[in-house]
């Protein structure tokens, strides 16, 4: 039903009006409840869909809440709607049985006194390099780095092991400790030193794996009580996303009312909105059309620029930027620390045209491979990949938001996962 009404709206977007988009809302939530209800788990799938309603269904309402709700805008909106329909096709159609994971393909945690020394390191290198940036912050405002991600490779070292930290030593106090619950005295510290930062995605990077290892954000939800437990941590991340987006821009003496850049509507759906988090991914969609309408395609270009983000710009002077980077600035003058969200479409669209729905049809298809993954993994072993099980989530959060940005991130802590499982486990 969602594929063929997005795709009436993409061939008359005139259709596309706030009743139109509040009705998607609904479908969604029903969507993702229904999933929930007959899996009676959290699932990647799950994930991917509560995403697209956080990060661009929210302000697919906002921008139809406009005075003057322009064709441009509305085929934007029903762009994104059809690139997610066809993406959930891909789920639903593929087919995998429940993969069984081997004995080789378990690591239980071995040389343990060595593995604590390395936390204790990178709990210091993580403190000694972050705390004056997230002092500066706490006065000051989001002070943000160049957005071409032109720092020092230290810098990225760091970043990556903040991230990885609190389900490192989530995992060890779970499954080694007989008291996890006193790791929340170790990343507690880690997560108020990143939320001074204000780097969101970094946050849930951190947090939404180790609440997965520890059990404080449970993947089998089979009563009331986990439900509830569910519906709280959302609450939770609504209300401290409004703090971010306030604060990343802001200092935290000043009070500004970021809704009316959006809407003076007192509409109900516009205030639930409002306390999510849109990103600009309608509106990035909508210039995307504009541009590549009269410019030549990509052809490859922005979906490649994983491999050779690597490259310091000290070596390639004129490596190519992404066009969450380059686009907005086509159509305004924004400031050198600033980048948009193009959405899981935005890369390929721009790579391949409308020839990227085959690409996201595909994408639907891996992620239900990761989903069987992830359902027939053996938490009872304590097996060291639990780790890099829980890191799925929040990377297919924000895949959502920036397939780019996400991947990068992700890569840089499987890499560091790596290279740790070498070290401190045997397979068994």
């Amino acid at each position: 039903m969602l594929l063929l009404v997005s795709a009436i709206a993409f061939f008359s977007p005139i259709v596309v009006t706030k009743d139109f988009v509040a009705w998607i809302f609904i479908a969604y939530l029903l969507l993702i409840a229904n999933n929930l209800y007959y899996n009676r788990r959290l699932n990647l799938f799950q994930v991917w869909n509560a995403s697209y309603v956080y990060v661009i269904i929210s302000e697919m309402i906002l921008t139809s809440h406009r005075d003057v709700l322009t064709l441009d805008y509305q085929f934007a909106i029903a762009f994104l709607l059809l690139s997610n329909s066809v993406f959930i096709c891909g789920y639903v159609i593929a087919k995998f049985s429940n993969i069984t994971w081997n004995e080789g393909a378990f690591y239980r945690l071995v040389n343990k006194k060595s593995f604590i020394i390395v936390i204790i390191l990178f709990i210091y290198l993580y403190f000694y390099y972050k705390y004056q940036n997230a002092l500066f912050n706490f006065e000051n405002g989001r002070a943000v780095s160049n957005a071409l991600g032109s720092g020092s490779v230290m810098r990225i070292v760091v970043n990556s092991v903040g991230m990885l930290l609190p389900p490192l030593i989530g995992y060890y106090s779970a499954y080694h400790t007989k008291h996890k619950w006193m790791s929340l005295l170790v990343v507690i510290p880690i997560f108020i030193i990143q939320l001074l930062i204000s780097t969101r995605f970094r946050v849930l990077y951190m947090a939404l794996p180790y609440m997965i290892i520890v059990g404080i954000l449970p993947l089998k939800i089979n009563s009331l009580k986990r439900v509830l437990t569910l519906i709280l941590l959302f609450i939770i991340l609504s209300f401290g996303s409004s703090f971010l987006k306030k604060y990343r821009y802001t200092s935290l003496a000043e009070d500004v009312d970021f809704s009316a850049l959006y809407s003076g509507s007192t509409d109900s759906f516009v205030s639930i909105a409002d306390k999510m988090s849109p990103e600009g991914v309608v509106h990035m969609t909508m210039l995307a059309n504009d541009y590549f309408a009269v410019h030549p395609l990509s052809h490859g270009k922005e979906s490649l620029y994983i491999t050779y983000f690597w490259v310091p710009r000290s070596i390639w002077n004129d490596k190519p930027t992404p066009i969450d980077y380059w686009l907005i600035r086509e159509y305004d003058t924004i400031g050198e620390s600033v980048t948009t969200a193009s959405g899981f479409p935005g890369e390929i669209r721009a790579d391949f045209g409308y020839y990227c729905f085959i690409i996201i049809f595909l994408w639907g298809i891996c992620l239900k491979y990761l989903d069987s993954i992830v359902l027939s993994f053996n938490f009872k072993r304590e097996s060291f990949n639990v780790i890099l099980m829980a890191m799925l989530f929040p990377w297919i959060f924000f895949f959502v938001r920036s397939p780019n940005t996400a991947t990068i991130s992700f890569v840089l802590e499987v890499l560091l996962f790596v290279v740790l499982r070498k070290l401190f486990t045997k397979k068994v």
